[in-house]
């Protein structure tokens, strides 16, 4: 198993996530975006492999069992192709709305930032719950069997305005 987490260094419970991934028995890599120099010399000191920025995070997801994020949507919607569990941790309005989606969608379990405390027991339920990873993957699969026609309803609709 191995559990990719891509945060902020602005998140105020930063420190409290960094523990309990490295409090993990499985494979971490984390990437940090915002991180100064001694930011990056603490994250080199944890026993968490530091995943520089940029990076690829559709080769990332494919070996990832986990991804861990604060639910901003080109992550999240790269999880959920992906097809994997998210843990998710909002701290801003939009990815509060984006995490209550993906709980709702069951591919995802979440914590605010003032439930630090939760972290440990909601990346076992992330790792460890068949039915969010089933989930998951069916929705991945969803995702790629659907015929999405968006731009073409758009230019549909705009073409009696345009001729």
């Amino acid at each position: 198993a191995h559990v990719f987490a891509y945060l902020a260094a602005e998140y105020p419970a930063l420190e409290h996530v960094l523990d309990a991934l490295e409090s993990l028995d499985v494979g971490v890599s984390v990437t940090v975006r915002g991180a100064d120099a001694r930011l990056i010399a603490r994250l080199q000191q944890r026993r968490v492999k530091l995943q520089a920025t940029p990076f690829d995070l559709p080769r990332i997801l494919q070996r990832s069992s986990v991804v861990v994020h604060h639910a901003a949507s080109n992550t999240s919607h790269a999880a959920m192709d992906a097809g994997r569990p998210q843990l998710v941790l909002p701290f801003h309005l939009e990815n509060t709305l984006m995490a209550q989606r993906l709980l709702k969608l069951r591919v995802a379990v979440g914590a605010g930032y003032r439930e630090c405390n939760r972290l440990p027991a909601l990346l076992a339920r992330a790792l460890g719950d068949s039915a969010l990873t089933q989930r998951a993957r069916d929705l991945a699969r969803e995702l790629r069997e659907h015929e999405w026609r968006g731009a073409e309803r758009v230019a549909d609709t705009a073409r009696p305005w345009v001729d």
